[in-house]
Parts: structure tokens; C-alpha cells; sequence
């Protein structure tokens, strides 16, 4: 997808989300035409970044944060399921595997969970990767990578004895005292996936990437210097609040597949001591802090 399509497209919404009070301050003059959405003599700059800089300006400080949800919105608007599909197809299957013991219990809870769904025709399809990492994925085109790491974990500490070594052995009391196996976690950890593809965050995410790129091409001078600044911050809210819808409609799903909605509170829980027992983040920083995440669960 070319930079330059993006780019016409973000002017083209952008005076659509103005509220009628910003509208008012913002000149009719001021909409890019079709000359100004070609590249700039300058290599790497393009010519219509002015004049979102502009409109930032009359946003006030919430003008970054509105410029990557208009970003974010025309990704879902550019990039389609099928391309979604093709480009996660590139990736999803590194390091898969196999294994007769897992992948049919992974395929089971994604149908339940795609006959919860509103993704109608689309196949989910879970992808077991072999590595110990505690990790899954939404790719897109209904594509989830899980780690053979996460469903060990779980496994053992659902299992019938106590684990020896942290986090399984903390986790397997915990899952005893309020009665949980190991498919409940997992399908926790899908569900909260399978949200991101309904929401289509993988598309909003392409967006994304193409705004940071472009703000990038000004380097730290010039009129997207501002927005930039101000992009790690509107990036991370954004990101943040992408993972609080997801584990909103996970517990949804959960619930609609037939599993307890608070499946997902017990899945961050479960997070929350690998965090302790490994001394580190157990998500990225694309993550709320798990405390964060509880918190909200208290309410789904």
C-alpha cells in the first residue's frame, strides 16, 4: 500500500471527526488539495504532513492522540481481511509445530470461541509455536500463534500434583482453589485474541506504522516535529485501550462459548505471577500493567 494512498486518505477524514466547534476555527482553505497530496521536491517528506501539522495545532494537545485514531481508522479502511490474511500467513508459521496432544485442544476452543464471534466465515486457526517463551498472538486473517511455553505452563500447573519450580507451582494452587484446568486459562488467552481480529486491531496497527514512518521522514525538524514528540505517548493510549476492549470482549466471548467470563480476570492473575517468579514484565509495553487490566476485570 503506498504511503501517498494513506496519506489522501487521512486528509480526506480528517475535517469528518473535527468537532463543530474545531471545524469553526479550521479554514475551509485549509483541506490539501490534489497537487499538495503529491511528494514534496524534498526526498522523503510528504507534502500533506504541513498541513496535518497545522491541524495539530488547532487540536491543542489532543491532537496527536486524534491523528493516530484517524490513522488507525484509515489502516482498517486500506488494508482488507484478505490482505490481513496474506501478510499474516508470512509470519504466523514461523516456528510452528505440532502436537497430536495440544493442537486438536487449541482448535476445539477457537471454534467455540468462532461460533461466539461475530467473524462469521472466518476460520480461526491456532498456530502452536515451539518455543518456551510465555507468549500468544493475534496475526490477522484469524490466524493466533500460541507458545508451546504457555501451554506447558498451564498443563503442568492444572495438572494432578504440585510443580516443583515457580510460577507453575504457585499457579497450581491457585487454579485448585478456584477450580480451574488448563483449558479455561487458554481459552482466556484466546478469547482475548480472537477480540483483537473482531476489532480488527492488527489493520489499525498497519496504520499505525505508516503514520510513525511518515513523522519520522521529518526527522526532529519542521512542522511534524511536534507530532512527533508527541507520537510514543498517543501511540501507547491508543495501544492500551486496544488491550482493554480486548479483554472486555473476551470475557464476552468466553461467557457466549460456554465458558465462566471470569476465565479472563483468572487468566491475568495467572500472568501476574509469571511476572513474579520471572522478575519481569510479563507483556510488552504495548501492554497495560497487569494491575490495570485486573482492575477493569473487577467490572466485566
Amino acid at each position: 500500500m503506498l504511503a501517498i494512498q494513506f496519506g489522501q486518505r487521512l486528509a480526506e477524514v480528517m475535517p469528518q471527526r473535527l468537532s463543530p466547534t474545531t471545524a469553526a476555527a479550521a479554514p475551509p482553505e485549509a483541506a490539501p488539495t490534489a497537487d499538495q497530496l503529491e511528494f514534496s521536491g524534498k526526498a522523503g517528506t510528504p507534502s500533506w504532513l504541513p498541513q496535518l501539522a497545522r491541524w495539530q495545532t488547532q487540536f491543542g494537545t489532543q491532537g496527536c492522540g486524534l491523528l493516530v485514531g484517524l490513522a488507525e481508522q484509515v489502516g482498517q479502511e486500506l488494508v482488507t481481511p484478505q490482505q490481513e490474511s496474506k501478510w499474516a500467513s508470512r509470519v504466523a508459521f514461523a516456528n510452528s509445530t505440532y502436537e497430536s496432544s495440544i493442537n486438536p485442544r487449541l482448535e476445539s476452543i477457537c471454534k467455540k470461541l468462532a461460533d461466539a464471534s461475530t467473524l462469521g466465515d472466518l476460520k480461526l486457526s491456532p498456530i502452536l509455536e515451539e518455543r518456551s517463551a510465555i507468549n500468544a498472538q493475534a496475526q490477522g486473517g484469524g490466524l493466533i500463534n500460541i507458545t508451546m511455553g504457555m501451554v506447558e505452563l498451564f498443563d503442568q500447573a492444572g495438572g494432578p500434583t504440585q510443580p516443583q519450580q515457580q510460577p507453575a507451582r504457585a499457579l497450581h494452587d491457585y487454579m485448585r482453589e478456584h477450580g480451574l484446568q488448563s483449558e479455561d486459562l487458554l481459552a482466556a488467552v484466546l478469547a482475548h485474541e480472537v477480540a483483537h481480529i473482531e476489532h480488527r486491531d492488527i489493520a489499525a496497527s498497519w496504520g499505525q506504522q505508516v503514520l510513525t514512518e511518515q513523522l519520522g521522514m521529518c526527522g526532529t525538524q519542521g512542522p511534524g516535529h511536534t507530532l512527533l514528540m508527541e507520537l510514543p505517548e498517543a501511540l501507547q493510549n491508543s495501544n492500551w485501550e486496544k488491550e482493554f476492549r480486548a479483554d472486555q470482549r473476551g470475557s464476552q466471548l468466553l461467557e457466549k462459548a460456554g465458558y465462566p467470563k471470569q476465565n479472563l480476570k483468572h487468566m491475568l492473575v495467572a500472568l501476574q505471577m509469571i511476572e513474579t517468579a520471572f522478575n519481569k514484565p510479563a507483556t510488552d509495553q504495548d501492554h497495560p500493567p497487569l494491575s490495570q487490566r485486573l482492575a477493569r476485570a473487577e467490572n466485566f
